[in-house]
């Protein structure tokens, strides 16, 4: 349930920050890491300076292209919190005025949550 949770803030940060009619793109795999749930999408991404802000709590980006969107700062933190609930991490990649990706690992098989 909360990978479920996990999946669903990312696929809705991809709708809500991506370009409008822009691509995006929903993968899972199971790799040497483990579990791997990822969501890409077209738009003005994130520089590289500000990938510290992305999982922290009440922290939005400030770029022009994304201050004026609407959001709380909670739906990347709730991911990242989930990931360290089953012993996983979270990550981004971006290239400016491009794309984003955003993922979350879980080891295989997953620890219980406790």
């Amino acid at each position: 349930d909360l990978l479920r949770i996990a999946l669903a803030n990312l696929a809705s940060n991809a709708i809500k920050y991506g370009r409008r009619g822009g691509e995006v793109r929903v993968s899972a795999r199971l790799g040497p890491r483990g579990l791997r749930l990822a969501v890409w999408n077209e738009g003005p991404g994130f520089p590289p300076e500000q990938r510290s802000k992305l999982f922290r709590r009440f922290s939005r980006l400030t770029t022009p292209e994304l201050k004026g969107r609407k959001g709380t700062g909670v739906g990347l933190y709730t991911v990242w919190r989930i990931a360290k609930l089953h012993g996983g991490r979270t990550g981004a990649r971006s290239e400016p005025g491009q794309w984003a990706e955003f993922f979350v690992e879980i080891p295989q098989p997953a620890p219980r949550a406790g």
